[in-house]
């Protein structure tokens, strides 16, 4: 209990660095921490500044971190070297967020987007509302999910025609091909 007293009042005093903050405030608060992002003094999260930073990639920790010079891979040891893995899954947020600063300097407009709406999103009413939840009605959604696969399988079928080969929309790979070397 003591610990857990310390790091609530730890977060009041200092800007932490998450990366994925909603996965790791939602785990806190599930084991009783008394924690939101409203009650940190300063919160910042690598998974969405890198998401602002560079849309098109992965935004796991392990590739931010070989993105912005973080600890050599270490996710492998989670099991054989869990003290080493643990220390590792802590140093590479602080290590992309120094780098990750700079990189804002030099792209304000993503600097915006990062904290305009992701942070903002997040600080303001995320947690509580991926807490909640939503009430759904599963008659609804079974409908609109059929109608949804209807109308994915239709748009494939399209977008095949139009390319005159079985091109995969969700496949990154071929929409770059398709849009950037065919349709330039």
């Amino acid at each position: 209990v003591e610990i857990r007293m310390v790091i609530e009042a730890l977060i009041r005093c200092i800007s932490v660095i998450y990366h994925n903050a909603i996965a790791d405030l939602k785990v806190l608060r599930k084991h009783g921490f008394d924690v939101h992002p409203a009650t940190h003094l300063g919160l910042n999260d690598t998974m969405l500044a890198d998401a602002s930073l560079n849309p098109e990639l992965d935004h796991d920790l392990g590739d931010v971190a070989v993105r912005y010079g973080g600890p050599p891979p270490w996710k492998h040891l989670e099991t054989t070297a869990p003290v080493e893995y643990n220390a590792a899954d802590v140093l590479a947020p602080y290590l992309a967020w120094q780098a990750m600063k700079k990189e804002f300097r030099k792209n304000p407009a993503a600097e915006r987007v990062y904290r305009e709406y992701s942070l903002a999103y997040l600080t303001e009413i995320q947690v509580e509302q991926e807490e909640a939840g939503i009430l759904v009605d599963p008659a609804v959604a079974a409908e609109l999910s059929a109608e949804y696969t209807a109308k994915t399988e239709s748009a494939v079928l399209l977008a095949q025609a139009y390319c005159g080969w079985p091109i995969n929309p969700g496949s990154g790979h071929h929409l770059k091909l398709w849009l950037y070397k065919v349709e330039g």
